[in-house]
C-alpha cells in the first residue's frame, strides 16, 4: 500500500486510523498526492499531501467509475456554493451552474447575492 493511500484512506476511515495510524505524505505539486480516485476528492499538496473536498453531497451518491455525483433529489447536488444553482436532473446527475448576474455584477460568495 502507497503512503498517500494510508493518509486518504486514514481521513475517511475511522478504523485504518486506530489500526495503523496517519502518515503525513510530504510532496511537491498536487500530483504527487493524486490517487486516481473521484469520490475521496481532489487531493492537494501543502508540503504534505491533503484530501481536498468532496466531489458529491455523500460517498453514496458518488459513481467512481463514471467520475460523476449522481442524485435522486435537489439536495443531493448541494455544493455548499452559494453562487451555484444546485439541481437533480432525470437521469440522476447533478448540475451546479453559476448563478448569473446582471453586467457588471458579481455573486457575492459569502451570500449568493449579486451585487
Amino acid at each position: 500500500m502507497k503512503l498517500k493511500s494510508v493518509l486518504i484512506g486514514c481521513t475517511l476511515l475511522f478504523f485504518v486510523f486506530f489500526i495503523i495510524g496517519c502518515f503525513a505524505v510530504p510532496c511537491d505539486n498536487d500530483e504527487d498526492c493524486d490517487d486516481g480516485r473521484f469520490c475521496n476528492g481532489e487531493e492537494r499538496c501543502n508540503t504534505v499531501c491533503e484530501r481536498g473536498p468532496l466531489p458529491c453531497a455523500t460517498i453514496v451518491l458518488c459513481d467512481e467509475n463514471n467520475d460523476i455525483c449522481s442524485c435522486w433529489t435537489h439536495d443531493d447536488c448541494e455544493d455548499n456554493n452559494p453562487c451555484t444553482f444546485d439541481q437533480c436532473f432525470t437521469d440522476g446527475t447533478c448540475g451546479n451552474e453559476p448563478i448569473e448576474c446582471p453586467e457588471g455584477e458579481n455573486c457575492n460568495p459569502s451570500t449568493g447575492e449579486c451585487e
